[in-house]
């Protein structure tokens, strides 16, 4: 889920409905403001359209930004955790799958620092 999902669904279940309305008014549409600098867009908005918008993007010659919307609280798999690498959503491949696929030397939360560091065995 990104940040402006996330703050999304903030307001959509926490805050009261005029303060939600006036915020939603006020937040950045990301399809507006790539159109604004000259990018192309695509928005999916159901699960039919997944196929043949996905394909779109492909064949698309330069940059391309989609926008996938989903229902509050649909549950996204793989999912990012904070604080652990993108490289490695939850659920976790097995760790040798896992090193199989990197093109980079991974990194994992080093839980007795608080901090990032590389893979060590």
């Amino acid at each position: 889920m990104s940040f402006y999902s996330t703050v999304k669904t903030i307001y959509k279940t926490v805050l009261p409905n005029p303060l939600r309305k006036a915020i939603y008014r006020n937040m950045p549409q990301p399809l507006k403001v790539a159109e604004a600098f000259g990018m192309a867009t695509t928005q999916i908005d159901n699960h039919r359209q997944l196929k043949e918008k996905i394909k779109q993007l492909f064949d698309y010659e330069g940059p391309i930004l989609c926008s996938v919307e989903l229902k509050h609280g649909e549950k996204i798999i793989p999912k990012l955790e904070f604080g652990k690498p993108i490289e490695d959503p939850s659920p976790q491949l097995d760790r040798k799958e896992f090193l199989k696929n990197m093109l980079v030397d991974p990194i994992q939360q080093n839980t007795k620092y608080q901090g990032l560091q590389y893979w060590r065995d």
